[in-house]
């Protein structure tokens, strides 16, 4: 009797395990869920400093004006010209970044930026009637020696790690100017008039920078110059009644950039 009671738990234990697996292979499996990694988050709020290099131009129109103090004209015509040059240049920026808004970022920065970007043109004047003065060249040199900025910035986050931006503000540069006449005929003389200034001017441009890590950032940027222009009455010490006055009209200058930067926060 003992043997048959044994029996029997053996066999409803059976079928209750056959019963179970049945009833879990019944049952849908679910695919296990995928989850791609957390993007890395970036703050662009802090200040940052760096340095940049890249090329430019610089250019404007010219004029010499042949003028006589004297009631005798100088029966040579106003002589126009335009000269550009091109040029590397290289210099430090840093500025301060604040991100307002998920996708919105404002700054300020200031750069300052070594250049060599020199121009010289030398014209032959023409005299009243249109003959060619070929013994009395007149030549215009202008040297721009650096560049310095103070911009405001305001741009947008398509990514987060990508910031589209648009850039303005006040803008400095120095130049050397001379102006220079030879005059090649017996009993003259050649001369030039150096003189060295700093003008005052703006500056709008944008770029795009990219954030390789939290601190570092690489960027590309456009930036357009304009100064006012400047002149100078140059007299030849052998001819003093008959001064010319070179001008140099409004200077424009176009920079593209590679910028690297360091970001503080």
């Amino acid at each position: 009797m003992r043997g048959n009671s044994f029996l029997l738990a053996a066999v409803v234990a059976a079928g209750f395990g056959i019963a179970q697996s049945a009833s879990a292979a019944d049952m849908p499996v679910k695919a296990p869920l995928y989850k791609a990694p957390p993007m890395a988050a970036y703050s662009w709020t802090g200040f940052y400093i760096g340095a940049h290099v890249g090329g430019g131009s610089q250019g404007s129109d010219l004029l010499a004006d042949y003028l006589s103090t004297t009631a005798t004209s100088f029966g040579v015509e106003t002589t126009l010209a335009h000269a550009s040059a091109t040029g590397f240049l290289g210099g430090v920026q840093g500025g301060y970044n604040w991100q307002f808004a998920p996708a919105w970022v404002a700054g300020v920065e200031g750069d300052f930026s070594w250049t060599g970007m020199n121009s010289t043109l030398t014209v032959i004047p023409i005299a009243t009637g249109g003959v060619p003065l070929p013994a009395q060249p007149t030549t215009w040199t202008r040297n721009l020696k650096w560049l310095a900025s103070a911009r405001g910035r305001l741009g947008f986050l398509p990514m987060p790690n990508l910031l589209l931006y648009a850039t303005g503000g006040a803008a400095w540069a120095n130049f050397d100017y001379d102006a220079s006449f030879v005059n090649t005929t017996p009993g003259s003389n050649n001369w030039s008039n150096p003189f060295s200034k700093t003008l005052t001017g703006f500056v709008v441009g944008g770029g795009a920078d990219w954030k390789l890590t939290q601190h570092w950032i690489l960027g590309a940027e456009y930036l357009y110059y304009r100064f006012a222009g400047t002149n100078i009455i140059a007299t030849n010490p052998a001819f003093p009644t008959f001064p010319i006055r070179f001008e140099w009209n409004t200077t424009e200058v176009h920079v593209g950039r590679i910028v690297v930067s360091y970001q503080f926060n």
